[in-house]
């Protein structure tokens, strides 16, 4: 209790060290923060469904010369038959996303939808999604029925209950409004506004006259998803899939292949740049602020020496003031903590417009929660160091002259900063 005093009576004596050791860490935090949050929200894609890590996307496969080509693109009624023939699968869906979309009128006013898709009765159940309003089941019955999602029916309708409401495709196709979707998470690889029933061809010669060819070699614009039983291994499904496109199909050239949905968006290219950047500047900037901490804390040494001796002098052990250190670095840390939370949401605005992902999107809790981890390592090398200079002063320090010399620690620190910001 003794040592917690000690270590509040000084940061309250001496507030121009302690300013800056905390403006550091803040500033570190903060860019920290925005660089790991953004990391964390696109390694989450496609988690939050339910029983996610049992949900694969069927792939269509051509094999190349030297490497395989792989499209998101199906062809319809073939999947549909080989999904129902695949062993070791609870369940599974299909649907067809509408592309060049013209908009949806309801009395007279336009709306444009960001995307909408073309699935079977299954496709809610699958993906956990649940309606708000309206009914799943008598919704499906129709094929101008239309399910909208939360969003789009707010800018639709406002306030009222859109259930039973008609509205209009390009203000020629009436579709009746049959129930409203929750809003699928920003990550999430799925992103439309609306979806109407796949019964039959009807609709897409509806909307844009043209009927696509869902046999093999068709029009391979289906998407496909099934989920595996527990335990189930994706190799030995995806060897049985093989074999049954080859009866299909008669060829050992085109076949389709299960990928994990969790993997989707993180497997992409450019996504994988982009967390590999961001993660690297994250841990350079916080590494830094940690060195600029170590560094402002050592700079006290001069007129801090002789007051670790006096503790010495006065039944205090090296271990203790280990202790007194670290207790400081910790309640520094935390109040830095606090102020990068209160920045952060101060200037979500400018923040907004650096950034591409919607704010509220990136700086959820769970994300938050994520870069709490980096707290630990930054608690260690902002406290150690000096913890460790500190509680090695000798008691003799009280009683005569003695030279502190920590050149060498400075010149240490000071090199890894040079080296981060090269």
């Amino acid at each position: 209790m003794k040592r917690l005093i000690y270590t509040f009576r000084y940061l309250t004596r001496n507030r121009g060290n302690n300013l800056i050791r905390i403006l550091s860490m803040t500033l570190g935090l903060v860019v920290g923060a925005i660089l790991l949050s953004q990391v964390a929200f696109d390694t989450s894609f496609d988690r939050f469904y339910p029983d996610a890590d049992r949900i694969y996307q069927a792939r269509f496969v051509w094999v190349g010369e030297n490497e395989d080509d792989v499209a998101d693109g199906l062809f319809g009624e073939p999947w549909s038959v080989l999904r129902d023939e695949l062993p070791r699968t609870v369940s599974g869906t299909m649907f067809f996303p509408q592309r060049n979309l013209r908009p949806f009128y309801y009395e007279d006013h336009p709306h444009v939808f960001q995307g909408l898709y073309h699935a079977d009765s299954v496709f809610f159940d699958f993906f956990g999604v649940k309606l708000t309003q309206g009914d799943l089941r008598s919704g499906f019955l129709s094929d101008r029925n239309i399910f909208l999602s939360g969003s789009c029916a707010e800018r639709m309708f406002g306030g009222r209950n859109p259930v039973g409401e008609i509205v209009f495709y390009d203000k020629s196709a009436p579709y009746t409004v049959a129930g409203v979707f929750e809003d699928f998470p920003k990550n999430s690889t799925l992103s439309f506004d609306a979806l109407i029933p796949l019964r039959n061809i009807a609709p897409f010669t509806d909307i844009n006259g043209w009927r696509p060819n869902m046999k093999w070699g068709g029009t391979d614009c289906f998407r496909g998803y099934v989920k595996l039983v527990p335990g189930a291994n994706p190799d030995s499904v995806n060897a049985d899939l093989r074999k049954i496109c080859r009866k299909y199909a008669d060829t050992d050239e085109v076949f389709y292949r299960l990928y994990p949905v969790t993997q989707l968006h993180r497997d992409n290219a450019d996504v994988r740049h982009h967390v590999f950047i961001r993660s690297l500047l994250a841990f350079i900037v916080l590494l830094v602020a940690a060195m600029n901490y170590a560094l402002a804390s050592i700079s006290s040494l001069a007129t801090r020496a002789r007051t670790m001796a006096m503790y010495k002098c006065n039944g205090n052990t090296s271990s203790g003031i280990f202790g007194m250190m670290l207790s400081e670095t910790a309640i520094l840390i935390l109040l830095s903590m606090l102020l990068a939370v209160l920045l952060v949401f101060s200037f979500r605005q400018p923040i907004q417009q650096i950034i591409t992902t919607p704010f509220s999107a990136i700086f959820t809790a769970g994300n938050l929660t994520k870069t709490l981890a980096v707290i630990i390592p930054l608690f260690l090398i902002a406290g150690v160091i000096p913890a460790k200079i500190f509680s090695s002063i000798p008691v003799a320090l009280a009683f005569r002259n003695y030279a502190l010399n920590k050149r060498l620690w400075k010149q240490f620190l000071l090199f890894i900063q040079f080296g981060c910001a090269a």
